[in-house]
């Protein structure tokens, strides 16, 4: 086990860890990020990945005594697998960063909780801060919809990411502000592209978050209901409506925010003439320039919470 005077050995994980996890382009590049900062600050770590993505380190393998800080980066921070994660390691120093804090007792089994949302607070995705894909900015938008030369130059080509149910909410109108999404985008929209942000090794086009993230690049707006169709699409500067599925706000509403993205839609305010006001938006060049100002703006502000991880890792294990 490390002793009080050894140098730092962290283990970094998330719900990209777990074989019955969803390892999500967002999660990955966020547990990148993590793993940067503490490459940068010279503190050793290892990263646990779930056995579906193929890396040789999954939790079923490492030895908690070999560890004396845990990080759980991004997602939310919820449910007895994150519960159960916590109690395993809890000789060594637990740290939630980067995560919505969505079940106050699940908190509370960290020893600190760095939040992208709640406990009063609300920060950029830590995506923001993964390093750009090569050669993506030189990519195309995809073709136009089949039909007369007029109408496929005049009418936008939107990507559209729907989240799935989140459980760790009480409520969802997941169903309802889909249902109404899908009716926009027929009437109004050329081509819509269905975008998956879900990283698999065994899917084409998937195999990868750069792979995932070429979807968002040469689009005129995306749709999204998931907190990671906002990111991704922003990182690729295209202008992005976002949706948010859970009543009363959850964690698509807190990122907009703490942008300040201003297409942003509650669940209940969903209805068509709002969609369609705020997709005009989207696919105006007032929203293409903000877009664009919103990475830079976005890593800045992450620089706060790359010092809190350094600090936390600082501290003694037990």
């Amino acid at each position: 086990m490390s002793q009080p005077g050894d140098q730092p050995r962290v283990l970094v994980t998330g719900w990209f860890s777990y074989f019955h996890g969803e390892a999500t382009a967002g999660d990955l590049m966020a547990a990148s990020v993590a793993a940067a900062w503490l490459e940068d600050a010279g503190i050793h770590h290892d990263t646990a990945v779930s056995p579906i993505l193929g890396a040789p380190r999954t939790l079923d393998d490492v030895d908690p005594a070999a560890y004396s800080h845990l990080v759980f980066v991004c997602g939310p921070l919820a449910g007895h697998q994150v519960l159960d994660l916590a109690a395993r390691f809890g000789r060594s120093v637990t740290i939630a960063l980067g995560v919505s804090v969505v079940d106050a007792s699940v908190a509370a089994a960290f020893d600190v909780v760095i939040p992208r949302d709640g406990l009063g607070q609300c920060h950029p995705d830590l995506a923001f801060a993964a390093e750009p894909v090569p050669g993506l900015a030189a990519k195309e938008r995809p073709g136009p919809v089949p039909g007369p030369a007029a109408e496929a130059v005049s009418r936008p080509v939107v990507g559209v990411v729907k989240a799935n149910q989140q459980p760790e909410y009480q409520a969802s109108a997941h169903h309802r502000v889909h249902a109404a999404i899908d009716d926009l985008l027929d009437q109004q929209v050329g081509r819509s592209v269905a975008i998956d942000t879900r990283v698999d090794p065994r899917a084409a086009g998937q195999r990868s978050p750069g792979e995932v993230e070429e979807h968002f690049v040469g689009l005129d707006a995306v749709v999204s209901t998931r907190l990671h169709g906002l990111v991704l699409g922003l990182r690729c500067g295209v202008p992005v409506l976002a949706v948010d599925p859970i009543p009363g706000g959850g964690k698509v509403t807190a990122q907009a925010r703490a942008l300040g993205w201003p297409a942003l839609l509650a669940a209940g305010a969903s209805g068509p003439a709002r969609l369609a006001d705020a997709l005009d938006y989207c696919l105006s060049s007032e929203a293409r320039q903000r877009a664009g100002a919103v990475v830079f703006d976005a890593r800045r502000d992450l620089a706060a919470l790359r010092h809190q991880l350094v600090r936390a890792v600082r501290l003694r294990p037990r």
